[in-house]
């Protein structure tokens, strides 16, 4: 959904004005050309608020600005096996106070997941128990024959 458009405090004023001399949705609608839906929801904000100012959106801010954001994305994307911990221990650094997980949020509003150190990539064929027995094994039948 789109960013709706905010009409002005004189308007939305007109319109609580004439809710009060006892107008209609429509007929306000009309005289200030609105959608009747616009005056009808600025009608119940002021009855629901007692006011016609815009209120701040719900919940709590986030925790880190835009910019601390895109550094956080910019340097996984640069260094794809960087653990949480590196990320939370850089930022701290360079002076962004938060936690790992608030780190982990971000990638995940991001679309990055996964923030965990792996084990190194061995080849099979040298870490393998399997091939670790079986070579045994060859040896040994060989060495009796």
């Amino acid at each position: 959904m789109g960013k709706t458009k905010e009409h002005s405090k004189a308007i939305r004023d007109k319109i609580v004005e004439g809710h009060k001399a006892g107008k209609g949705c429509k007929t306000l609608s009309k005289e200030l050309g609105l959608l009747v839906s616009t005056v009808g929801s600025v009608i119940r904000k002021w009855k629901a608020y007692g006011t016609t100012v815009n209120l701040p959106w719900p919940g709590q801010p986030f925790k880190v600005s835009s910019c601390a954001e895109a550094r956080i994305v910019r340097m996984v994307k640069a260094d794809p096996r960087t653990t949480r911990s590196e990320l939370w221990e850089d930022l701290m650094a360079v002076g962004i106070l938060v936690t790992i997980n608030t780190t982990s949020n971000v990638l995940h509003r991001n679309g990055i997941h996964s923030r965990q150190a792996r084990k190194s990539r061995t080849p099979l064929a040298e870490a393998s128990p399997c091939s670790v027995q079986k070579s045994s094994v060859e040896r040994e039948s060989q060495d009796q024959h």
